[in-house]
């Protein structure tokens, strides 16, 4: 379990996570990425997407967001989100 996030922390250096030390408690995590990248990393390398693809919110911020959500073999959810 230790190596899948160490894997997903050294491929998104910005992941911030809600808790204090540890990786695998808390609240579901977001960053703030290059959407269309990383998604198509977490395609290519079997990462579980539990979005409809590349979805959106209009009415966040000031021009909306794009976001997907994966989900670790525990079943825990992270969250990538693109402020437009």
């Amino acid at each position: 379990m230790q190596e899948y996030y160490e894997k997903l922390c050294k491929k998104f250096p910005e992941i911030t996570f809600n808790t204090g030390s540890s990786l695998m408690s808390g609240n579901e995590n977001k960053v703030v990425i290059n959407i269309e990248s990383d998604y198509a990393y977490c395609v290519k390398n079997g990462y579980k997407i539990v979005t409809d693809g590349i979805e959106g919110i209009a009415g966040f911020w000031d021009n909306g967001i794009r976001y997907f959500k994966i989900a670790s073999p525990t079943g825990k959810q992270f969250e990538f989100c693109q402020i437009l």
